[in-house]
């Protein structure tokens, strides 16, 4: 009998036409069935009641608040949350500027059916962070699932078991970062940050997402000029605690996840610079 395919959602805003045709025509030429997911647009569209949105904890922890990009971005990941919690089964999140590795990407559709629950959430891509250390690796029906210490930034593509999706809407509630950062902080809601090694997509460089962009755009630029130096205080205070929190969560824990994990698993505590 035949495995049905893990769901792939793209998640595009309606008005993104020539995104939607390049990721369409990348999934396509591997074969795979996928639904494009309507993207919340937070300049346009009225905005789900549920998760709140903190604005004020945003302003004291990062100096300003979400901008309209990062909260459309913020409850489109959660409506696609929802649907795998909903349908009981895992599913594959894609944002619509992603590059398809095709190789890595059709290995991973054949195999990710046999992926254990314990691996929440595995990030689909790169590890982005310029600083980062890979706690462990295993292999999974030949696919290698790393485990790294810190989050990954970017939600470009993800493989989500339900059970994961369950906790993370539990938490989401007086959010105050874009969903990136939230995924990330696994100290609060415990959905570790597992990634493949091979990467099956990457950010396309040409197209920063329309969706919650924030990183080296103009307004980013000007918020960095305006920000006070009580503000800069806030922002370094709240990024410590994160620091801290972080690493108190691992000493916490180390015992906890080596029972967790398999006798072959492998240990690398090599810090990566990228």
């Amino acid at each position: 009998m035949t495995q049905a395919q893990t769901p792939i959602y793209v998640i595009n805003l309606p008005q993104s036409t020539a995104r939607k045709s390049a990721i369409s025509s990348q999934l396509n030429d591997i074969g795979a069935d996928f639904e494009i997911f309507p993207a919340v647009d937070g300049r346009t569209d009225e905005l789900p009641s549920w998760p709140r949105y903190d604005e004020e904890k945003a302003i004291q922890t990062k100096c300003w608040p979400l901008n309209a990009g990062q909260l459309g971005c913020f409850y489109s990941h959660v409506r696609l949350w929802r649907c795998c919690v909903e349908s009981g089964r895992p599913l594959i999140v894609i944002e619509d500027d992603a590059l398809i590795h095709k190789d890595a990407f059709q290995r991973f559709l054949e195999q990710c059916h046999q992926i254990p629950e314990r691996f929440g959430c595995v990030r689909l891509f790169t590890h982005r962070r310029r600083q980062f250390r890979l706690l462990a690796t295993e292999q999974i029906a030949g696919l290698a699932l790393n485990l790294y210490n810190k989050g990954h930034i970017t939600t470009t593509g993800y493989y989500l078991q339900p059970s994961a999706a369950e906790v993370l809407l539990s938490h989401a509630d007086n959010f105050f970062l874009p969903v990136d950062l939230y995924l990330d902080r696994f100290w609060q809601h415990g959905v570790l940050p597992y990634g493949v090694q091979t990467a099956c997509l990457s950010p396309d460089p040409a197209l920063a997402s329309d969706i919650g962009a924030r990183a080296h755009s103009a307004e980013s630029q000007w918020r960095k000029q305006r920000t006070s130096w009580l503000g800069k205080i806030r922002r370094e205070r709240f990024r410590f605690n994160e620091l801290f929190r972080r690493k108190l969560w691992w000493l916490q824990n180390r015992d906890h996840l080596k029972r967790m994990q398999a006798p072959e698993i492998t240990k690398n505590h090599a810090v990566h610079n990228t």
